[in-house]
C-alpha cells in the first residue's frame, strides 16, 4: 500500500538564486607554527611561544 502523504524535495534551482555566495577556510595551530617558523616543542613548552604564534600567525593567515 502506498502512502498517501508525499515527499517534497527543495527547489535547488530557486536556491541557488537566492544564497549568495559564501565562502569559508578554517587552519589549525599547525597552520600557525608553520607560518611563523615557531617550533611545535617551543609552542607546546613555552606559553608564550603560543601567544606569540596566535599574535603573528592570525593577521598573516587572514591575508592569505
Amino acid at each position: 500500500m502506498q502512502s498517501k502523504t508525499m515527499s517534497r524535495k527543495p527547489n535547488y534551482e530557486t536556491l541557488r538564486q537566492e544564497t549568495g555566495f559564501r565562502w569559508f577556510v578554517g587552519s589549525t595551530y599547525l597552520a600557525l607554527l608553520e607560518i611563523t617558523g615557531i617550533p611545535i616543542k617551543e609552542f607546546n613548552l613555552h606559553p608564550k611561544a603560543c601567544i606569540e604564534a596566535y599574535r603573528k600567525g592570525r593577521p598573516l593567515i587572514r591575508e592569505l
